[in-house]
């Protein structure tokens, strides 16, 4: 159970990364259609190393993103 609770945060994680990104690449890439800018968003993903994407995790963590309101 534990293990399926921590990748559910994790994809949570992700999930929330790429929706704060997508405008950044749409605005970048007017002419991408949804499923590119989802494509785009996993090439950039996957360009990132290890330690940036520990940072981003971070920033976008539930605990940050409730502190904002």
């Amino acid at each position: 159970v534990r293990n399926r609770i921590s990748i559910k945060k994790i994809r949570s994680k992700i999930r929330i990364i790429r929706e704060q990104k997508r405008s950044e690449v749409k605005q970048d890439n007017p002419q991408l259609k949804f499923g590119d800018i989802t494509k785009e968003l996993a090439t950039r993903w996957k360009a990132l190393s290890d330690e940036d994407k520990r940072v981003l995790q971070a920033k976008f963590s539930p605990s940050f993103i409730y502190n904002q309101f």
